[in-house]
């Protein structure tokens, strides 16, 4: 883990979420597929650290 100034789970956060925005933006993959890939086993708890990453929802994101 790169020396960043944040926690362990800060990093690990905020590794999941670029890679759920990622997956978000280049597919057509279902909410739930993208929560459960990126660690999360409910989709609500997903969405609300999404929000708090990148201030807006998931479905937003997708555009």
């Amino acid at each position: 883990m790169p020396t960043t100034g944040s926690s362990y789970a800060q990093y690990i956060t905020e590794r999941r979420m670029k890679r759920a925005s990622l997956l978000l933006e280049t597919g057509d993959t279902s909410l739930k597929r993208v929560a459960f890939e990126v660690g999360y086993a409910h989709t609500s708890n997903f969405c609300t650290a999404f929000r708090r990453q990148f201030a807006t929802t998931p479905k937003g994101a997708r555009g």
